[in-house]
């Protein structure tokens, strides 16, 4: 399970790594990753909204864990293969607005 669980981090991470804006954290041993989206010029809760809306991706906004993470969103690679790889095919169409 580690070695599936850093491939679908390592999709997970690439698929993040194409959209403006976004940076990340890269996780050595959680099953999510955080992004810092505060270049898109969105919050964490906006950026959350517009995924579920557009992409049809649940993210947990930032703020859930803080108001030093108002612009972060986290997102886990924990769920199957073929979600983690259906999320990343959204994510990289997706783009801020």
């Amino acid at each position: 399970m580690v070695h599936e669980y850093a491939r679908r981090r390592d999709e997970l991470c690439c698929a993040l790594d194409s959209i403006p804006g976004f940076e990340l954290s890269v996780p050595e041993g959680a099953l999510y990753v955080w992004a810092d989206i505060a270049a898109t010029g969105l919050s964490g809760a906006q950026v959350a909204e517009s995924l579920l809306d557009v992409a049809g991706i649940a993210v947990v906004p930032g703020e859930a864990f803080g108001p030093e993470y108002v612009n972060h969103i986290r997102l886990t690679y924990a769920p199957s293969d073929a979600v983690v790889s259906a999320a990343c095919r959204a994510l990289a169409a997706w783009r801020p607005r």
